[in-house]
């Protein structure tokens, strides 16, 4: 029997409504165990319930920082999930500047500078959070094409946030990790895993 432990899934999608079954068989014949992940209060709660039916499933809660822009984060719906014992995690959470000129295009957006001052107040939150609850970050990060600016204002972010609360209180993973070593360096030195 396999022992792996896949960190980052989204098996409460409904991209897996089709197979859902099967694959969480198969996961359990092979020994292996996942984290699925919220990405909204509604992707959240499903992840929970998912995780509360599957002995080798847990689940994060959180809020990504695009995929649901309307909606707006209740710190208190989320900490509703955290008393669950399979969410081991909050997020995914993190600061996406990716196609932040064509969301503006596409009128997703109104202004670049308030969509980033957003999304870092978002993320403020979920570092919050994960400190009053003592709980590891779930980090979605992802920049702009030719830079490293989500993942720099994320390490600024996550240091401030270490000498405010200490090292050892905030804490994580870095997933959709696209960045260079040097970048991958400043997590590894804060303490976070790739």
């Amino acid at each position: 029997m396999n022992n792996f432990f896949d960190i980052h899934t989204h098996l409460h999608d409904k991209a897996f409504d089709e197979d859902r079954s099967h694959v969480l068989l198969e996961m359990e014949h092979e020994g292996i165990r996942a984290i699925t992940v919220g990405t909204d209060f509604g992707e959240s709660r499903k992840a929970v319930a998912l995780a509360e039916e599957h002995e080798n499933l847990f689940a994060t809660v959180g809020m990504h920082p695009i995929d649901n822009r309307g909606e707006g984060f209740v710190e208190e719906q989320y900490e509703s999930l955290l008393t669950h014992p399979k969410v081991v995690a909050i997020g995914e959470c993190g600061l996406d500047y990716y196609r932040l000129e064509e969301d503006k295009e596409k009128g997703f957006i109104v202004n670049l500078d308030d969509e980033v001052d957003r999304q870092k107040s978002l993320f403020e939150r979920h570092i919050d959070l994960a400190v009053k609850h003592n709980m590891p970050l779930m980090l979605h990060g992802r920049p702009k094409k030719g830079t490293m600016d989500a993942y720099e204002d994320m390490v600024y972010m996550l240091t401030q946030a270490q000498r405010k609360y200490g090292k050892e209180q905030v804490r994580g993973n870095v997933h959709f990790f696209v960045g260079n070593k040097k970048i991958a360096q400043q997590f590894i030195d804060i303490g976070f895993t790739l």
